[in-house]
C-alpha cells in the first residue's frame, strides 16, 4: 500500500513538473522596434504603440511581467537569438505549434498615378526586404533597396513606387504630407505576423495563447485595432482623386469669392453713390435692398451648386440638395429658430455629402447591395468632408462640417462615425438627418426603387427614438403637408396630375 501511494505522489509531481506553466517565470522581456509606427515606437522612457499595447492587454490577462526593450527596425529576431529578448511579434511564417499567430500585414505600392500603372521598378526598405514572399519584386521588373522606408517614400515621387506594409506605408504619408502619391492595395499578398518566444520563456507560451484568445472574445483586440488604425481606414483615400476632386472644389470657391466681392463691391459702391445723391430716396431704399438681395441669392446658389457637383457623381438627382436645405431650414423654423439662423442651417446643409468626393465612382454607383468593406468605406465621407469643411475656416463651414460629420448619427447610438447619440449630436445635425432620410426614401436611387409616401412615414414614425429625435419626429409627422409642398416647389421631373400621389414621389426624388 505504501509503495503505491508513493508511486501516486510521484506521479503527480512528474505531472506537475513536466507542466509548461508551473516553472515559476520572472519577467518577461519583450523586444519592440523603435520607428515602427503605428506598431510600436519607443523613446526613451516612453513607448507607444499597437504591439505595446496588445503585449500590455496580454501580460495582464496572462498574469506575467513584462519589459521592452528598444531594437533597430527590422532587428527583432536577432534581439531573439542573441538573448537581448524572449518574447517579439515577428513577421513571416513560423511553426504553429511553436508562435501564436497575430494578424496579417497587407503589402501595398504607394506611388504617382502613372508609376502605379506599370511599375518597372520599385523601392523597399531593407528592414522590409527580408520577409517579403519569394519573387514578389519579379512582379515589377526588379527591387531596389533603400536603407529606410522615408527613402523609399522620397523614391516614389521620383518614379520608382515604394512596396511597404500598408498601415507603416499610410503613417508615413500621412505624417510626412506627401501629397500626389496614390495607394494600391496587393490583394493577394500578405505577411503573417506571430508572437515568438525564445528560450526559456517558451514555457510561457502556453498561457499566452489563452490569453489572446480571450482578448479577442472579449473584444480588446478589436477595440485596440480601432483605435490605432482606424485614422488610416478611413483615410485610405486615393490621394490623386482626393487632389482633383480638391481642385475641382477650389476652382468653384475661386470663383465664387470673386463673384461675391464684385457683387459686394457693387452694393458698397451703389450704397454711397444713392447714400450722396438720394439720401432720402425711397428709390435708393429699394436699389440697395434689391442689390443685398441678388448677394444672398447668389451666396445660396453658389452653397447649392457646389453641392450638386457631389451629388451628380452618384447620379442622383440635383435638386436632392435644395429640398434638403428647404426642409432642413422649415423645420428650425417650426422649432423656434430665428429665420435668419435657420436660412443658415439649410444652407449649410447643401454640404452635408461632400465628402463622396473621396469614394470611388465604382462604389457610388453600384447597382446591388455593397459589401461590409464597401459599406465602410462609404462611411468614410462624414469624416472626409468634416476635414475638407472645417479647414476651411469660419463659423458658417463651420456648421457645415459639424453636419457633414454628424447627420448619420442616430439618437439611440447606432448611427457613425463616432457613435453619438441623443443631445449630443447637434441640433442642426439631427434636422438635417430626418430630411435627408426622408428625401432618399422618397425617391429613386441607383440601388432601390422609389418608396411610397405611406411606408416613408410609417418607418420615420418606427424609427421614433430610433434613428430621430422623438420630438422632431413629431414635429416633422405634424408638418408633413408642407413638407410635400416644398418637395413639390424643387421637382425633378414632371408628374402626372391624375395621380396625386405618384406627383408627391417624382417631386421628392433624391
Amino acid at each position: 500500500m505504501r509503495r503505491r501511494f508513493l508511486s501516486f505522489i510521484c506521479t503527480l509531481l512528474l505531472v506537475f513538473l513536466s507542466s509548461e506553466e508551473a516553472f515559476a517565470y520572472g519577467t518577461l522581456t519583450v523586444a519592440v522596434e523603435a520607428g515602427n509606427q503605428p506598431f510600436s515606437q519607443v523613446s526613451g522612457e516612453e513607448s507607444a504603440g499597437y504591439d505595446i499595447d496588445l503585449w500590455m492587454a496580454l501580460a495582464q490577462k496572462a498574469d506575467v511581467e513584462i519589459r521592452f526593450v528598444r531594437v533597430p527596425l527590422g532587428k527583432l529576431a536577432d534581439a531573439l537569438r542573441d538573448g537581448t529578448a524572449g518574447g517579439a511579434i515577428l513577421p513571416g511564417d513560423g511553426d504553429p505549434g511553436r508562435s501564436i499567430p497575430v494578424d496579417t500585414l497587407r503589402l501595398a505600392l504607394f506611388g504617382t498615378k502613372n508609376a502605379l500603372g506599370s511599375p518597372g521598378c520599385v523601392s523597399v526598405a531593407v528592414s522590409d526586404a527580408a520577409f517579403l514572399p519569394l519573387g514578389l519584386c519579379s512582379r515589377f521588373g526588379a527591387c531596389r533597396i533603400t536603407k529606410t522606408r522615408e527613402e523609399a517614400i522620397e523614391g516614389a515621387r521620383e518614379g520608382a513606387p515604394a512596396l511597404i506594409p500598408e498601415y507603416q506605408g499610410l503613417h508615413l504619408v500621412h505624417g510626412t504630407n506627401a501629397s500626389g502619391l496614390s495607394v494600391s492595395i496587393i490583394a493577394d499578398v500578405g505577411v503573417p505576423r506571430r508572437i515568438v518566444l525564445a528560450g526559456e520563456a517558451k514555457p510561457l507560451l502556453s498561457a499566452l495563447r489563452r490569453a489572446y484568445t480571450a482578448l479577442g472574445k472579449d473584444g480588446t483586440i478589436s477595440t485596440l485595432h480601432d483605435h490605432w488604425f482606424s485614422i488610416y481606414e478611413n483615410g485610405r483615400i486615393d490621394t490623386a482623386r482626393f487632389e482633383r476632386g480638391m481642385k475641382v472644389i477650389a476652382v468653384a470657391g475661386g470663383i465664387a469669392v470673386i463673384w461675391i466681392f464684385a457683387l459686394r463691391c457693387r452694393v458698397r459702391s451703389k450704397t454711397r453713390e444713392l447714400s450722396v445723391q438720394l439720401a432720402k430716396s425711397e428709390s435708393a431704399e429699394r436699389e440697395v435692398v434689391r442689390l443685398n438681395s441678388e448677394l444672398l441669392r447668389t451666396q445660396s446658389e453658389i452653397a447649392y451648386t457646389l453641392g450638386e457637383v457631389i451629388e451628380t457623381r452618384s447620379h442622383e438627382t440635383a435638386n436632392h440638395v435644395r429640398r434638403v436645405a428647404a426642409i432642413s431650414e422649415y423645420l428650425a423654423m417650426r422649432r423656434g429658430v430665428p429665420p435668419d439662423e435657420a436660412k443658415t442651417i439649410g444652407l449649410a446643409s447643401s454640404f452635408h455629402d461632400v465628402g463622396k468626393i473621396g469614394i470611388p465612382d465604382a462604389i457610388l454607383n453600384k447597382p446591388g447591395r455593397l459589401s461590409a468593406e464597401e459599406f465602410e468605406r462609404v462611411k468614410t465621407h462624414t469624416t472626409i468632408g468634416y476635414r475638407i469643411l472645417s479647414a476651411t475656416g469660419g463659423a458658417f463651414f463651420d456648421l457645415a462640417a459639424t453636419i457633414a460629420l454628424e447627420h448619420h448619427e442616430r439618437w439611440n447610438g447606432g448611427g457613425y462615425p463616432n457613435g453619438l447619440n441623443g443631445t449630443s449630436i447637434r441640433p442642426e445635425a439631427r434636422i438635417v438627418a430626418i430630411a435627408d432620410v426622408f428625401d432618399a426614401l422618397s425617391g429613386k436611387r441607383v440601388y432601390k426603387p422609389a418608396w411610397p409616401l405611406d411606408q416613408v412615414i410609417e418607418l420615420i414614425m418606427r424609427e421614433r427614438g430610433g434613428h430621430f429625435e422623438p420630438a422632431l419626429v413629431d414635429l416633422f409627422i405634424a408638418s408633413i403637408d408642407d413638407v410635400l409642398t416644398i418637395c413639390r416647389e424643387y421637382p425633378d421631373a414632371k408628374a402626372d396630375s391624375e395621380h396625386p400621389r405618384e406627383l408627391v414621389r417624382l417631386a421628392c426624388v433624391s
